[in-house]
């Protein structure tokens, strides 16, 4: 968690430093249904673009798990793949923390499509996860590969 934390308050640190078009704002809504599980989340999100390929970011907000709630954390290291016409496909490397009851730590890749429908806006879906999950209380790790995942972002560009 404070890794977590670090990162944020690091890249928050480097906004003002950048460019202004190298900056976004937007949100996340997602919902997930595995194993009789139903999930939903919601996550403001600001990041910044390294450069053409390479983007960062960090969100915090809320998910709902069946009938429990939980704080969300997330931070991800994006990196494009391919690109045409303002169709992208990425990778991400992504580190997200649910706090509640008890606290899960998750670490995987995801691909990633995005469309940049205008100058300022652009919408993307992540989907799946692979990686590993990590439960405080429980000593296990467990790899994870999900495919029921679908996370879609809308952000407007600086």
């Amino acid at each position: 968690m404070k890794r977590l934390f670090l990162s944020f308050v690091v890249l928050i640190t480097l906004c003002p430093a950048l460019k202004a078009r190298d900056l976004w704002v937007g949100g996340m809504a997602g919902i997930s249904y595995a194993n009789e599980d139903f999930s939903m989340a919601l996550a403001p999100q600001i990041g910044v673009e390294l450069n053409e390929k390479w983007a960062v970011a960090a969100s915090l907000g809320y998910q709902y798990v069946n009938e429990d709630s939980f704080g969300y954390t997330m931070v991800f290291l994006r990196y494009n793949l391919w690109n045409k016409n303002d169709f992208y496909i990425d990778g991400k490397l992504q580190n997200e923390v649910l706090f509640g009851e008890f606290t899960q730590d998750n670490l995987g890749v995801l691909p990633s499509l995005r469309y940049r429908f205008s100058k300022r806006w652009e919408a993307s879906a992540d989907i799946g996860f692979l990686g590993v999950s990590f439960v405080e209380g429980e000593s296990y790790a467990a790899i994870a590969a999900k495919n029921t995942n679908l996370h879609l972002n809308i952000c407007y560009h600086f």
